[in-house]
């Protein structure tokens, strides 16, 4: 074997390891969320002033149960609705006749729970420690008042919104929310309250089940795809890796993702810390916060109704068992398995291994290529001189 063949190979080998190199994922996708020191006495203020929001937030939300508890158990068996000063009448009616035709849709008999909807202006729901220091959202209180079941939803959303052509289609969250699921169901047992204060309100947001086109793809949170299938814009936060196993196929991701959701797009548990903070404190039960992209929406609960029938959820609903073992009693199936048959319904669920797109193989060919030509150029000026 010539020396100039041996140049060639050599050159070759190197282009195909670096294009190996560049297909192949990153071991480990979570980046650690560095803040910069602080001084002791900015530390001091800060917490200061994390402890004063706090309280503002125990403080605002005793209020709205002073205010609109009585307003929801005055006008049962009707349903409450209050609109924020920059509504309308006419948007006020319009938002009643959209609740009417969801609990329809939901085969929601409304009449034995008290509930209401209450809109306040925008930039009431402030949360200290999130990074844009508060978000659009909705609170859930539910409970039992003088014999009555109750729950009721307080919402900050620009009016427009809610004439909006998204949120009429199937597939949006309702505007009673879960406050749909406890009238179908009643009061939700410890565990399911636990796992709804903690996130599961995410993913039981209505009783309405979920169409084929309501079930968004993971590919759709993942970020964009850059060359070589590498991940250029993915949020940084500990719900990574549950989603990546679910997604390469592994069933305990998958189960994670649905007992422990977890908000997309805040690093860190800020978030989750806040609302186990307060919920014990005040009336608050619930507050709709994202969670992580993809099959599991709102509808999650409902499309659990809908597969093992209405009597065995309201089992699972009212359990105090762990969760995964309320799901295992209730619907005589494992939590991962069921997760993950979910998730394949509606996503194509990832080999592990190199992920390489089109780009990536077009752009190796031609890398290889190159390499050819500069091999072969060398080995011809080998044997020229």
């Amino acid at each position: 074997m010539s020396l100039g063949l041996k140049h060639w190979l050599g050159i070759v080998a190197v282009g195909v390891a670096l294009a190996l190199i560049l297909a192949l994922p990153p071991t480990s996708i979570a980046r650690p969320f560095h803040r910069a020191k602080r001084f002791t006495e900015e530390a001091q203020l800060l917490a200061l002033r994390r402890e004063g929001a706090r309280l503002e937030g125990e403080l605002r939300i005793t209020r709205y149960m002073k205010a609109f508890l009585p307003a929801a158990l005055e006008a049962f068996p009707d349903i409450a609705v209050r609109g924020s000063r920059r509504m309308s009448a006419e948007e006020v009616d319009e938002v009643r006749g959209r609740i009417g035709r969801e609990l329809a849709r939901g085969r929601v008999a409304a009449g034995e729970v008290a509930l209401g909807v209450f809109f306040v202006d925008e930039g009431e729901m402030v949360y200290p420690g999130l990074p844009w220091g508060r978000i659009k959202a909705q609170e859930f209180y539910w409970g039992r008042q003088d014999g009555r079941t109750y729950c009721f939803t307080v919402a900050a959303v620009h009016p427009a919104s809610l004439s909006s052509p998204a949120a009429q289609v199937p597939g949006a969250r309702s505007i009673l929310g879960t406050c749909e699921l406890v009238a179908k169901y009643g009061l939700p047992g410890p565990t399911v309250a636990r796992w709804l204060s903690s996130g599961g309100m995410s993913l039981a947001g209505t009783a309405v089940p979920s169409l084929p086109n309501d079930r968004h793809s993971y590919l759709a949170g993942r970020g964009r795809r850059g060359p070589y299938g590498r991940l250029t814009t993915l949020g940084v936060t500990r719900d990574n890796l549950a989603l990546d196993e679910c997604w390469t196929g592994a069933e305990a991701g998958c189960g994670e993702l649905v007992e422990h959701p977890r908000p997309a797009g805040f690093p860190g548990d800020a978030y989750a810390d806040l609302v186990s903070y307060l919920i014990p404190r005040t009336g608050l039960s619930a507050v709709d916060q994202p969670s992580v992209p993809g099959p599991f929406t709102y509808h999650l609960a409902a499309d659990l109704a809908r597969r093992f029938g209405d009597d065995r959820f309201e089992r699972f609903w009212k359990t105090s068992e762990p969760f995964q073992d309320g799901f295992l009693e209730a619907f005589g199936t494992d939590l991962d398995g069921w997760a993950l048959r979910r998730a394949s319904t509606s996503l194509e669920v990832s080999r592990p291994g190199p992920d390489v797109t089109l780009d990536a193989k077009i752009s190796t060919l031609l890398m290889l290529a190159l390499s050819a030509i500069i091999g072969g150029a060398w080995a011809r000026s080998r044997r020229v001189n």
